[in-house]
């Protein structure tokens, strides 16, 4: 013992999530009365606590332990930290603190029913290396499962629909209105057009659409993976037609704990059937959108679908199958790279759902109509874990396999309601409102600290604290989106509906002629963009005494009369020959204009002419 406390000795380690010792955290083990310890804890300068017990448990950010040292013969002494919001987690029994105490009286804690935990849930206390216990996410009624639900099914039915738009753009061109045509090289949006020469445009689309989940996410937390994710939103549908099937949550449970049976088999193959149907659909959805949607719909079941088309659609319906069916939330947690992405980009006014640990704790068992003087407002029912689809509990705080649903704020509202507590006990919520104990503002009693009767309106107040929208992570973000789309813009104005591209001859470069004279041959591309066929005059620039001459046509001149065809690339065979009385040096930079007679629309293309005169024959 030494006065004033007892020093924790710690054994041994076990994985918790905090961010404050890198999800490693002490098992703790409280000894009192012992010899040695307190000379070393004299020696290391270490002060504890009067009283201890044994004990073990699990921390957040905001730990018990505030330092350690390790010493000679590999044991641990920490001591705790007066405040810690978290003391009651790590012991096990209640703690009250009292301003100016020495000593900390502790009482018995009711247990509390550990919830059904998920793989996210089984990262933080087992390691890395565990086997996936299947999460049974229970319904819950409530504003964000109703905005989740609405979001979900008009994302499925418009990517449903959109294939299915016809839009005309004339003879031998495709007919639906969003394709992305690998045979054509070309991307179809309505009346634009984007061809594989402005693949730029294509990008500059992607870079604005990922600045823009930048700006989502350093205002709202992973709002995409909670709602508009495709992971998410197909997961939600197989999940839906699971509990259509099988029941809810216990019902799910009791189904696959019973031993197996003619019912039991019977649900399970309803359910990957239909899981089949969605997938099969699912993986049509996917390539209707590089190719023909109605040829497609009239081949894939006939047959008469091309090997690529079969190939395409079987690895997306199985893909769909093996992601939403049996994935699920640990393609959130394993796989997918962006909530280690999103950490970079949240900050401490970024909306994130988070528990109000201040008003909260100390949670315990509670009746309807029971007094809550002297206790939290957390009646430790864990129906914000039972409801979680990655099976997280939002008590421990931030976590990363969190996807930022709201669903677990939607299942404590309605518990709140019936004890008639107000809601925002889990909500939405920045960092800097000091909800989850991380924080506390001056003159404000430690979040995690209990405290007699009502919690104070200090503590209730964060709850309310809106966000500050605009700061300089939301500024850069929002002028980076402007920047990209003014040039994206800029570039659309100066957008030509015609190109020009010329390809000299490399084998042989140059002729020589019996007259002197030598010539040279090019590959001439006409890209016509619009609709409908341009005719206009080739011209060379550069060369004196250049002319033109045209295969598969008779005669030269300067100038040559070409078409370009609708909607397409035309190449042509060009000859350009100079006289030997006009050859100047070796290697001559020149331009090919093609002018259109309609509009004066011109199109130019750089290029050479060689003559070969310096070499040696």
């Amino acid at each position: 013992m030494v006065e004033g406390g007892t020093v924790l000795f710690i054994s041994s380690y076990f994985p918790m999530p905090s961010r404050t010792w890198g999800n490693r955290c002490p098992r703790i083990l409280v000894f009192a009365g012992s010899v040695i310890l307190p000379r070393l804890a004299r020696s290391r300068g270490l002060l504890g606590y009067e009283k201890g017990v044994a004990g073990g448990g699990g921390c957040d950010h905001s730990a018990i332990l505030y330092a350690f040292n390790r010493l000679n013969d590999g044991i641990l002494i920490a001591y705790c930290i007066d405040n810690c919001s978290n003391l009651m987690q790590c012991f096990g029994p209640r703690i009250r603190s009292a301003q100016g105490e020495t000593a900390m009286k502790m009482e018995r804690q009711t247990p509390k029913p550990v919830p059904s935990k998920g793989v996210g849930a089984q990262l933080s206390e087992a390691g890395l290396y565990v086997a996936a216990e299947k999460v049974y996410p229970q319904a819950v009624k409530g504003r964000f499962r109703t905005l989740k639900t609405r979001l979900a099914w008009g994302l499925l039915v418009v990517s449903a629909l959109v294939p299915w738009i016809r839009w005309d753009r004339g003879p031998g061109v495709p007919d639906q209105a969003v394709l992305f045509s690998f045979p054509h090289m070309r991307a179809y949006f309505f009346d634009t057009v984007i061809w594989a020469q402005e693949f730029y445009f294509l990008t500059a689309i992607l870079i604005t659409a990922t600045l823009g989940l930048f700006l989502a996410t350093a205002l709202f937390g992973r709002v995409w993976c909670g709602f508009a994710c495709p992971q998410t939103v197909w997961t939600d549908l197989f999940v839906w037609i699971e509990r259509l099937v099988e029941g809810d949550r216990n019902a799910r449970i009791k189904l696959d704990k019973a031993p197996w049976s003619a019912a039991k088999l019977g649900r399970k193959a309803v359910k990957h059937g239909l899981w089949a149907v969605v997938s099969a659909l699912t993986g049509f959805l996917f390539v209707a959108f590089f190719t023909d949607a109605p040829s497609a719909a009239r081949d894939l079941p006939t047959g008469e679908a091309s090997t690529t088309l079969y190939g395409f659609w079987g690895l997306f319906a199985a893909f769909t199958y093996l992601m939403a069916g049996w994935v699920r939330e640990q393609m959130c947690i394993y796989m997918c790279p962006w909530p280690r992405i999103q950490g970079g980009m949240l900050d401490d006014q970024t909306l994130i759902v988070s528990y109000d640990r201040g008003r909260g704790e100390n949670r315990a068992h509670a009746r309807v109509g029971q007094s809550f003087a002297d206790r939290g407002h957390c009646v430790d029912c864990a129906m914000c874990a039972r409801v979680c689809p990655t099976g997280i509990d939002i008590r421990n705080g931030p976590q990363l396999a969190c996807i930022g649903c709201g669903l677990c704020a939607d299942a404590c509202n309605r518990v709140m309601d019936r004890f008639g507590l107000p809601h925002g006990l889990v909500g939405w919520a920045p960092p800097a409102s000091g909800r989850d104990g991380a924080r506390a503002r001056p003159g404000m009693p430690h979040p995690g600290m209990p405290h007699p009767g009502m919690p104070h309106p200090d503590v209730v107040r964060p709850n309310i604290v809106k966000p500050k929208l605009l700061r300089p992570r939301t500024i850069a973000y929002g002028v980076l989106i402007l920047l990209t789309v003014g040039a994206s813009a800029v570039a659309a104005g100066h957008r030509t509906m015609m190109a020009l591209s010329i390809l000299p001859d490399r084998a042989p470069t140059f002729v020589r002629l019996s007259d002197g004279s030598v010539r040279n041959g090019y590959t001439v591309k006409l890209v016509n963009r619009d609709r409908v066929p341009v005719e206009g005059v080739l011209s060379v620039d550069g060369l004196d005494g250049g002319v033109l001459s045209v295969v598969g046509t008779d005669g030269e001149s300067a100038t040559r009369s070409l078409t370009a065809d609708a909607g397409s690339v035309t190449t042509y065979r060009v000859f350009l020959r100079q006289p030997a009385a006009s050859r100047g040096g070796e290697r001559t930079d020149i331009g090919f204009t093609f002018r259109a007679d309609r509009d004066a629309t011109v199109a130019e293309g750089r290029s050479v002419f060689i003559t070969g005169d310096g070499r040696r024959p």
